[in-house]
């Protein structure tokens, strides 16, 4: 159990350094959204690519949801 508790830390450590640029409030709300739209998109993930590429392409589409609309845009 151990092992998985630092494996979950890493990448934890590795989504929140990923959003910490990208989000400019609510970093938080958007690592558990990411990490619930890990459980349910399970299904999805192919092994094509890491499991953390997977995971911080669903911070991306997250991040990508909160960020508003460029003027004119």
């Amino acid at each position: 159990l151990g092992g998985a508790v630092v494996g979950a830390k890493r990448l934890t450590d590795a989504v929140f350094k990923f959003l910490r640029n990208k989000v400019q409030s609510g970093v938080e709300d958007v690592i558990q959204a990411t990490f619930l739209a890990c459980v349910q998109a399970k299904d999805r993930y192919r092994r094509e690519s890491s499991f953390r590429a997977f995971l911080l392409g669903l911070a991306r589409l997250g991040a990508a949801l909160l960020r508003p609309w460029a003027p004119g845009g």
